[in-house]
């Protein structure tokens, strides 16, 4: 059983999103331990042992403390990153730009909601944003109230 470390970002859709994966990996037999990036330690990451350190754009990168342990441990498990926003955009990487460079340094799987950033980042992959549905309520008649709803911003 794969044992993946879900770090859960700062922004509300991208904890929405990692939730996600989260669940569709206990979905997969994996045991799956979620931790707010700003509460995440050093500690917790020695303890958990993960097989996989999963992160939300640049999510622990903030951090240069835990950045350093994690990547200075990179051989005890992989890291991948799901990247929902454009990987050399404001977003992403918030008031540190420097992480867009930096990342492309520290080996990690990448998967892209947008198959025209796969070229920016190695060892990239298209994977499109999705939604785990089981999450959202339906209505008192057992439907939803919509027929088709649309996710993402119309930021860029």
């Amino acid at each position: 059983m794969k044992k993946i470390l879900s770090i859960l970002p700062v922004s509300i859709a991208g904890t929405l999103i990692v939730k996600g994966f989260s669940s569709g990996f206990k979905a997969n037999s994996c045991f799956v331990l979620e931790k707010d990036v700003r509460e995440l330690t050093q500690n917790d990451i020695e303890r958990f042992r993960p097989d996989i350190i999963f992160g939300y754009d640049y999510s622990y990168m903030h951090n240069k403390e835990l950045c350093d342990y994690i990547l200075s441990n990179k051989g005890a498990f992989k890291l991948v990153h799901y990247f929902a926003d454009e990987p050399d955009g404001k977003y992403a990487y918030t008031e540190f730009p420097q992480l867009y460079e930096d990342y492309k340094k520290i080996g990690a799987y990448s998967f892209l909601w947008d198959k025209e950033f796969c070229a920016q980042l190695p060892d990239s992959e298209y994977l499109p944003l999705a939604v785990n549905y089981k999450a959202y309520k339906v209505s008192e008649l057992g439907e939803y109230d919509y027929d088709i709803s649309f996710v993402g911003r119309p930021l860029t």
